[in-house]
């Protein structure tokens, strides 16, 4: 019984054209999908605002300002995208006139979603317009020296702050990309103080930065 058994199986393995000096073709399996890219990318941006006025209505004092912002942007496709842009700049100005030294710091903090719209100029450059709309909170501290006497000041306002910029991208890699933009930033927020009530301030704005994606 077992001497048959084995050559039944001695007749199936010849009966193989694979055993039988052929060689075995095993099918090629399929590519795995390429992953879907994040959708989310982080700014990172340093600015330098020219003041477009004096401070102080009837005044001749204007602060430039200086400051950072991160922005959180949410990309549509590679020309839509949406983005939470939040900042801090502090701007100093400095008078004198006859004894009298006049001396005032802004702070400003500010939270902006927006838009933005991206045309690649080919190769590695590509061009960007958006606009943001938000909240800012203006904190003043102002002071007034004389030889006969000290007025030293503070108040702080809750506003609307809105800005628009165009710039210039250029990408590094995959990940991550430098930009360049002019802005032009806004708020209506005018604290007052013993100098008088302020003007509401805009700012034409240097923006440079870099960009990261996830």
């Amino acid at each position: 019984m077992m001497k048959k058994a084995l050559l039944a199986l001695g007749i199936a393995l010849a009966a193989q054209p694979s055993l039988a000096g052929q060689a075995v073709i095993y099918p090629t399996p399929a590519p795995a999908p390429c992953p879907e890219p994040c959708p989310y990318s982080v700014e990172i941006g340093g600015k330098y605002g020219f003041a477009n006025s004096d401070l102080f209505r009837g005044g001749s004092s204007s602060a430039d300002t200086y400051g950072g912002d991160l922005t959180v942007v949410y990309h549509f496709n590679p020309c839509h995208s949406i983005n939470l842009r939040g900042g801090y700049t502090y701007g100093h100005a400095s008078d004198r006139f006859f004894d009298a030294h006049h001396k005032t710091n802004l702070h400003t903090f500010y939270l902006m979603p927006g838009y933005r719209y991206t045309h690649s100029l080919g190769g590695n450059w590509s061009f960007f317009i958006g606009g943001n709309a938000g909240a800012a909170n203006l904190s003043v501290k102002d002071k007034l020296n004389t030889s006969i006497f000290r007025i030293g000041d503070h108040a702080s306002e809750y506003g609307f702050a809105y800005s628009g910029e165009a710039g210039l991208r250029y990408r590094i890699c995959e990940a991550s990309e430098l930009f360049v933009a002019y802005e032009f930033f806004g708020s209506t927020a005018s604290p007052s103080v013993s100098e008088g009530s302020m003007h509401k301030q805009t700012y034409n704005v240097v923006r440079a930065g870099m960009s990261f994606k996830f």
